[in-house]
């Protein structure tokens, strides 16, 4: 199992495996005990089961009379560290952890071709848009194909060659998706990448206007939000204005104001697979909770302003 989240440990590896350890460590007549959720690549999370191992073994036994119940989780890690897990039961646990930090596993779970389930079927209905986009005119546009081409690619961080991207596009000819029942985000990020495209000459024809028209209507969009959306986006009729609740917002986050939707999910994805409560562990369970929930107000706010506020 492979996924597209970087290892928070290491930085380097990506995010294969999860495991719920247990620990107890003995004082006197009293034991702190609890469960731990290490969250990683094969190799960090190795080393993180091992450190608790050894820990668990050194102090869980200061403690009378609960340090005889230490052997059962001392037992219990040593199963968690050498014990061949099947790839479904690590979907599963993952999958379990994962719905706690609202993210879905077909976000992040990656295939042979290295893309999630959501993001293929994500890039069919990109390219689906991109497509029609620069037909709307009735004439096919190097220019317009070179900018589609280069956005499906950038939107799987270059994973898919231009090659790969140009067979995308060609094939989307073919396709007949449903476009209206998928989240706003994405509906959102389809109508601003058309209204770039088919704006792309500085012009925009009455034909394409009639496309992002038909378009917003397939995706289930006011004519109002996509005529705002097409004012600010190619007539550069935005002006900006920081609050200072966005302000806050763009600091815990790190994100600037200008960011797009997908930025947004993403930097909440990698600062939640951190900062949630059960992993946590080098802060005491209060404070892991405060800070998760500022960075759930930060997304909402960020996420809101995106919306209406677009490229």
């Amino acid at each position: 199992m492979k996924t597209s989240i970087t290892c928070q440990y290491c930085k380097k590896r990506h995010i294969e495996i999860v495991r719920s350890i247990r620990y107890m460590y003995g004082l006197i007549i009293f034991c702190v005990r609890g469960k731990k959720l290490f969250i990683g690549c094969k190799q960090c999370v190795k080393i993180k089961v091992v450190n608790n191992l050894l820990r668990t073994f050194l102090l869980g036994w200061w403690s009378l009379p609960w340090g005889l119940i230490n052997i059962f989780f001392i037992i219990d890690n040593i199963y968690k560290l050498i014990w061949p897990f099947e790839e479904k039961a690590e979907i599963k646990e993952m999958e379990r952890f994962l719905s706690e930090v609202d993210i879905d596993i077909n976000d992040i779970l990656l295939g042979e071709d290295g893309l999630s389930k959501s993001q293929r079927e994500f890039m069919q209905r990109l390219s689906y848009v991109l497509f029609q986009a620069i037909n709307a005119d009735g004439e096919w546009h190097k220019d317009e194909e070179a900018r589609a081409i280069k956005v499906i690619c950038s939107n799987v961080n270059d994973i898919l060659t231009p090659i790969q991207a140009k067979s995308l596009l060609d094939k989307a000819g073919l396709l007949r998706l449903d476009l209206l029942n998928i989240d706003e985000e994405e509906k959102i990020m389809l109508l601003q990448e058309a209204i770039i495209l088919t704006g792309i000459d500085g012009v925009l024809k009455s034909s394409e206007r009639e496309y992002l028209y038909n378009l917003g209507l397939r995706l289930g969009l006011h004519k109002e939000f996509i005529d705002s959306n097409i004012n600010k986006i190619l007539f550069d009729k935005y002006v900006e204005e920081l609050s200072e609740e966005l302000e806050h917002a763009c600091n815990i986050m790190n994100l600037s104001i200008r960011s797009s939707l997908k930025d947004i999910k993403n930097r909440y994805r990698e600062m939640m697979l951190i900062n949630h409560p059960d992993v946590a562990h080098g802060l005491p369970r209060s404070t892991a909770e405060a800070t998760a929930k500022k960075i759930n107000w930060a997304y909402k706010v960020l996420k809101d302003h995106a919306k209406v506020n677009p490229l």
